[in-house]
């Protein structure tokens, strides 16, 4: 495995846990309140990644929670880039470039269809295990939303 390519992966691998907000970009307000608990493994050249998720998201009365999960891998291809999926077989690749420079991960996805989304997030590598990642959604060519989560290694946690 080339050393960049070994490098990312070895920043992202292991047990993630992160907390942050998705703020709307028409209100500007917070619209959700994000709790990650992330699985990330290195089989390869293959980087696979399972996300649980819990939203706590702002309502007019109040506040509702959505918790889901969803999995993603990344693999290496020529030049510095990446590939992206978002299903466990690693088949079904999403339109995406990612480039990795020593400590930031930038990432474009366009997710087609009838409904074009376009997201674009950049994961800053600071302090050992911790990480910044942040997120705009574009729908249409129109911002929809930011988000903003930290995060730190889980097994760190304990030199907290």
């Amino acid at each position: 495995m080339d050393t960049t390519v070994a490098a990312l992966f070895i920043l992202m691998s292991g047990h993630w846990l992160g907390v942050g907000t998705r703020t709307d970009a028409s209100s500007h307000q917070v619209s959700a309140q994000i709790q990650v608990d992330v699985q990330s493994n290195v089989t390869g050249d293959l980087l696979t990644s399972v996300n649980q998720v819990h939203e706590l998201r702002s309502t007019d009365g109040g506040s509702q929670p959505y918790d889901y999960t969803y999995s993603y891998w990344l693999r290496p291809q020529s030049g510095g880039l990446y590939e992206m999926g978002r299903d466990t077989s690693q088949t079904q690749a999403v339109d995406s470039v990612g480039h990795f420079d020593q400590d930031h991960f930038d990432l474009e996805q366009n997710i087609g269809g009838a409904d074009p989304f376009t997201i674009q997030s950049q994961t800053l590598f600071g302090a050992p295990g911790e990480a910044d990642y942040s997120e705009t959604v574009w729908y249409h060519g129109s911002v929809i939303s930011t988000s903003a989560i930290h995060y730190h290694r889980a097994s760190d946690s304990a030199l907290r």
